[in-house]
């Protein structure tokens, strides 16, 4: 599952190794899944707090990458002298440092060539516990670690540069001429058609607009004629004999047809 595979045990049966093909390539999807998870999630909290604390320095990409390489060594450290107390008080048997600390760097970064590990058959109940501890925080720290430096390197490349894909689309250099004259035109058609869409989109967005904009202007047009007919003036006036005249007039379209009616009698 962790693809360490030191070699001192193999499956030798069709079955087992039927098995390691499917759950065991499945476990190790799944283990690679989490592991970049982890890592990821670890780093965040991490530099959340280095926040909080005021340490903006170590969150800078270069700073943050020599950090996090320096907790992975240090675990690995730390891996290596248990590793040396294991070998003493378990085998009885003697385990130089370099050798330990060379076992936890094959160990953490899951290379496991197979010449040193962990004898199967004396491992004790609390050593199902600490070995997959100890190795599973390596692993974390190691991705970490890993996360960090990507970000470092990224932080090199300059921005809004085009990616491979766009390089690869506009390139004018044809692998295979008939596929890539088959290949442009499906582009050209599918770019004409999403052109068109687009056109029929911003085109009803209009036509919508419009009406809405000439139903409000129909609205206010008739609010103010109801507005304007409602309106009375008063009007004093003198008639033609010197007496002095008063009324209203009303801005209505039907008194003026009727004023105009018995002229248009007569």
């Amino acid at each position: 599952m962790t693809t360490i595979g030191y070699g001192n045990t193999a499956p030798v049966t069709d079955g087992a190794r039927a098995m390691v093909f499917t759950l065991g390539f499945l476990s190790i999807l799944l283990f690679a899944a989490v592991l970049t998870k982890a890592g990821s999630i670890v780093t965040v909290i991490t530099g959340d707090a280095i926040d909080r604390l005021k340490l903006t320095k170590i969150n800078v990409p270069w700073v943050a990458t020599l950090f996090w390489g320096a907790l992975y060594y240090l675990w690995m450290c730390a891996i290596a002298s248990y590793t040396v107390w294991w070998k003493e008080n378990t085998l009885g048997e003697e385990m130089s440092y370099r050798d330990a600390y060379w076992f936890s760097f094959v160990s953490t970064t899951t290379v496991g060539f197979g010449d040193f590990f962990l004898e199967h058959e004396v491992i004790r109940r609390r050593d199902l516990l600490s070995w997959p501890l100890l190795f599973l925080t390596g692993f974390v720290l190691l991705s970490s670690f890993l996360n960090k430096l990507s970000e470092w390197i990224m932080s090199w490349i300059p921005q809004g540069r085009p990616s491979l894909e766009e390089n690869l689309e506009n390139t004018d250099v044809p692998c295979f001429p008939k596929l890539e004259e088959t290949f442009v035109l499906n582009k050209k058609e599918k770019r004409k058609e999403e052109l068109m869409k687009s056109v029929l989109r911003q085109s009803k967005y209009l036509e919508v607009d419009r009406d809405s904009k000439l139903d409000d202007e129909k609205d206010e047009d008739e609010s103010r004629d109801r507005e304007f007919i409602s309106e009375s003036t008063p009007v004093e006036a003198k008639g033609v004999d010197g007496n002095p005249w008063k009324g209203a007039v009303t801005n209505s379209k039907e008194f003026v047809d009727e004023a105009q009616a018995p002229q248009d009698a007569a």
